[in-house]
This record gives structure tokens, C-alpha cells and sequence, in this order.
């Protein structure tokens, strides 16, 4: 299988420790084995309200489905959307919800 991971050194993530368990002992730089790259994920310790408060105050651009009911957005067909849920929710109720997964392959998770 081709991957275009194999074309770059540096990896940079949106990942943070509160996302899910899995995530709570990510290191904000450390060494992908699997790719033979080096990932970066500077968000690593910043909560959801505190990424949502700079998105506003610094007027960042961000995915309209967020407000459409789609707390997390990944592939068009492995997301779905969460009723109820508002802008500043986190919850991967929405993704993967057929497949008991919590991972896309990317991250260390099993892949689709």
C-alpha cells in the first residue's frame, strides 16, 4: 500500500491528551515508528474550550460542520452527526459509531 507518509519527515497533529484515553500519555514530540517520522502535536495539552476561545478571538477559520451537529469531523463516511450536540462539545459519539473503533489507522488505532 502507498502512503505519502513516506515522503515527509515531520508530522504535525491536532491530537490532545483529552480527546480519549488512548491520547492522555501523548508526548508533544516524539518519533513515529510506524511512518519513520517525527510527530508534533502542539495542542497536546490544551482543552477544547481553550482551542474554541482562540479559534473566536483570533477569528480562525474552522469546519462549518461543527455547527451542524458534528462535534468531530473525519472521512465523509465514517462521520456522522451527533443530535443535540453544540459547538464547543467534544464527543467521537459520531464517528466510527458501526465499528466499535476510537482510531482511524493514523494514530495508532486500527485503520478502516
Amino acid at each position: 500500500m502507498y502512503t505519502v507518509m513516506g515522503e515527509i519527515d515531520v508530522w504535525i497533529t491536532g491530537l490532545r491528551r483529552s480527546q480519549s484515553a488512548s491520547r492522555a500519555n501523548l508526548k508533544m514530540i516524539e518519533w513515529d515508528w510506524r511512518y519513520q517520522l517525527l510527530k508534533i502535536s502542539p495542542l497536546v495539552k490544551w482543552e477544547r474550550e481553550e482551542i474554541w476561545a482562540y479559534i473566536q478571538a483570533n477569528k480562525v477559520p474552522y469546519n462549518e460542520l461543527h455547527e451542524k451537529g458534528y462535534p468531530t469531523v473525519g472521512c465523509t463516511h465514517c462521520t456522522k452527526m451527533v443530535p443535540g450536540s453544540t459547538i464547543g462539545e467534544y464527543s467521537r459519539k459520531g464517528r466510527w459509531s458501526e465499528l466499535g473503533k476510537t482510531e482511524c489507522g493514523l494514530h495508532g488505532g486500527e485503520g478502516i
